[in-house]
């Protein structure tokens, strides 16, 4: 979260709301129906359209309230306005390795094939490469640690 006013931050967050109740899949008459069943009391329309305003500032959204709604409209830029600069950082991080995972898998079977390659040749360090894959690849690494955990138990 970058340094700023406490009304900077309000105008934000409004104008993230109103992004994330516009492109919700849910309108705002149901919404309201899900929010009351987790709250426990009823949350009009007309609440969800004060806490949108930016003229009525004396109507604030709860922070009880945000990890729901985020929830709901499936938009989560209010929790990533809120977050600490450290967490948001270690979130980035996690995304991109999530959404790189398989560019991360393909460099390390380069690595390990070009290490095969430089120390047995070409042709028998493709095929030691092969066989390291078929017997330690991620799926029978798995296997051997399940296995591992049942013989200890």
């Amino acid at each position: 979260m970058a340094e700023s006013s406490p009304a900077e931050l309000d105008k934000k967050i409004r104008a993230l709301l109103r992004r994330a109740l516009a492109q919700s899949p849910l309108n705002r008459a149901n919404l309201c129906d899900e929010l009351a069943k987790t709250v426990g009391h009823k949350v009009p329309p007309a609440m969800l359209d004060a806490w949108c305003a930016d003229t009525k500032t004396r109507w604030h959204l709860p922070a009880y309230l945000i990890p729901k709604i985020c929830e709901l409209t499936r938009d989560d830029g209010i929790q990533r306005e809120l977050l600490s600069f450290n967490m948001l950082v270690h979130l980035r991080v996690g995304e991109f390795i999530f959404e790189h995972t398989s560019l991360l898998q393909h460099f390390e079977r380069e690595v390990q094939r070009a290490v095969f390659t430089k120390f047995y040749g070409k042709k028998e360090g493709l095929r030691w490469f092969w066989a390291a894959r078929q017997m330690f690849g991620p799926a029978r690494r798995q296997k051997h640690s399940s296995q591992e955990a049942l013989k200890r138990s």
